[in-house]
């Protein structure tokens, strides 16, 4: 993970399809976009060569269809498997498994941007058409996550991956970057 200005940055293969839920806000027209990303964190060893494997990483991310078309164009464009760089606000948060009774961490994100990777990838990039208000929505974006749109993206991850089972325990492995 990068720190950029405030900003975390994190690069790796969608763990679950991208899901559209209800917004908090009842509002039938707005939707939030939720999923997991599995963060590499295998390195060479400078000294042998060999590549030597380390838990993933995961991280529940969560996307506001009030920001413009983003929350769509990733139901449209990526999925489970795909390699992404998501930059947003980060939070950790630790828990207790409740059936091992271990200790871990739930890292979450309230994505400003979600990108497909090109380095195992190509991709075609067709523009959206352009959107009225885009003051409003630019206000919106300044805002920040609410945390009742937080809660509800968290509950749905954890309905696809309980923690301390294969979601965030580092025991499900991606294999290599690209090939799911």
């Amino acid at each position: 993970m990068a720190r950029v200005g405030g900003i975390e940055r994190v690069t790796g293969n969608l763990a679950s399809e991208p899901e559209k839920i209800p917004h908090p806000s009842q509002n039938p027209n707005e939707f939030l976009t939720v999923f997991a990303v599995a963060e590499n964190r295998g390195y060479a060893d400078r000294q042998t060569g060999e590549w030597v494997e380390r838990p993933p990483v995961y991280y529940s991310v969560a996307v506001d269809s009030e920001d413009g078309r983003m929350a769509q164009n990733i139901l449209d464009s990526v999925h489970k498997g795909d390699r992404v760089t998501v930059e947003g606000r980060y939070n950790v948060e630790p828990y207790i498994n409740q059936k091992t009774g271990e200790a871990g961490l739930n890292h979450k994100m309230w994505a400003r941007d979600v990108s497909p990777s090109l380095k195992y990838a190509t991709a075609e990039v067709s523009r959206n058409p352009k959107v009225e208000n885009s003051a409003a929505r630019a206000f919106t974006q300044q805002q920040g996550p609410r945390q009742d749109f937080q809660a509800q993206a968290d509950q749905s991850l954890q309905h696809q991956h309980q923690p301390g089972t294969d979601f965030g325990a580092g025991s499900a492995g991606m294999g290599e970057p690209g090939m799911r």
